[in-house]
């Protein structure tokens, strides 16, 4: 007997929730200054992955070196099974891969993409109203957006479509602007990166009740965070996210 989708889609989350717990625990892990020192220097080696995705390398490593299936604690490449082929090398066999959470470029509430994620529609409808706020305003910010998806400039909506192309995405977004998250998105930020400072650190722990706006806030100030440390004048920089786990909710 076949498995129908819903088996199928119920043992994905099974691996998914027990990556999620790998992950927990191996954050839980770190408890002294010299695990992050070694958890960091680690990921620094493989830095085409994210930190999340090396701690999950380097615990499932570690519980196979003291399983006996390896030879050494920490490993020294990293690739896929046909990368290591391309290479002219073949995986031990009996040695399972390690799980690692794929990078996914949008989210889906259903099991049908049409019916979540961005469509190539939205992305425009979002891309015009951020390029019209920042010409427009000298600070620009996230409730100018909202009201030029929902009520487009008349210059980049020839057609008269642009506004029901991004009906959806708008009111999406307003919920961050007039809904239950209004008045922590919606206006200028109150603090400047200053690339000086040993060490900046952004607490949200007054919001750690709420597993949806923390979700939210997590996503939002990591971007802002690492957008300002783009700046190249700003010297090189670890970022550390305490709990990263909720940015994948």
């Amino acid at each position: 007997m076949g498995t129908t989708a819903e088996e199928a889609r119920a043992a994905r989350d099974a691996k998914l929730d027990a990556l999620h717990e790998r992950l927990t625990g191996a954050v839980e892990a770190l408890v002294s200054g010299d695990d992050w020192r070694r958890a960091l220097e680690f990921a620094a080696r493989f830095r085409a992955r994210s930190f999340n995705n090396t701690l999950l390398i380097w615990s499932q490593h570690l519980a196979a070196f003291e399983q006996g299936r390896v030879p050494e604690a920490v490993p020294s490449y990293v690739a896929g099974y046909k990368q290591w082929q391309s290479l002219g090398r073949q995986v031990t066999r009996g040695q399972p891969g390690y799980m690692i959470f794929a990078p996914v470029k949008g989210r889906f509430a259903t099991a049908t993409p049409q019916d979540g994620g961005l469509s190539p529609l939205e992305h425009t409808a979002i891309d015009l109203a951020l390029a019209d706020a920042v010409r427009s305003s000298e600070v620009p910010i996230l409730p100018m957006v909202v009201d030029r998806i929902l009520a487009p400039n008349p210059a980049d909506d020839e057609d008269g479509r642009l506004a029901e192309d991004g009906r959806m995405v708008g009111h999406a977004l307003r919920r961050l602007v007039a809904g239950d998250l209004q008045g922590l998105f919606d206006g200028p930020s109150t603090v400047r990166f200053d690339p000086s400072l040993p060490m900046v650190s952004l607490d949200l722990s007054r919001v750690a009740e709420n597993s949806t706006l923390i979700s939210v806030l997590m996503t939002c100030s990591s971007a802002w965070m690492e957008s300002a440390l783009l700046d190249p004048a700003g010297g090189q920089r670890w970022v550390i996210y305490d709990e990263a786990w909720r940015r994948m909710q």
